[in-house]
């Protein structure tokens, strides 16, 4: 299963987490629609934020420091309840 994991890009393994109850709930008390518009939705943000950072800069640095810092915190706390779960069920074997 790492491997699978290790071969997706972020955007890829937010949505499976988000299809997937087990995984979802590890994180808390998430629902398919609430995951997406609060985790899966900011990530993909962030990625667009990395990839054009010209853009996400220009229109407003201060702003768009905070928000990336946010979210990198989020995507760590996330990805450390992943491998924790992953390592801990069925799902990682």
């Amino acid at each position: 299963m790492a491997d699978h994991v290790a071969a997706m890009d972020l955007v890829d393994l937010f949505s499976v987490i988000g299809e997937t109850s087990e995984l979802r709930q590890a994180f808390g008390p998430y629902t398919s629609d609430r995951w997406l518009c609060e985790v899966t939705e900011p990530i993909y943000g962030l990625r667009n934020d990395v990839m054009h950072t010209v853009r996400t800069f220009v229109t407003d640095a201060a702003q768009s420091l905070r928000h990336l810092i946010h979210l990198d915190e989020l995507v760590r706390q996330l990805l450390v309840v992943l491998t924790t779960t992953l390592n801990g069920s069925s799902l990682g074997s």
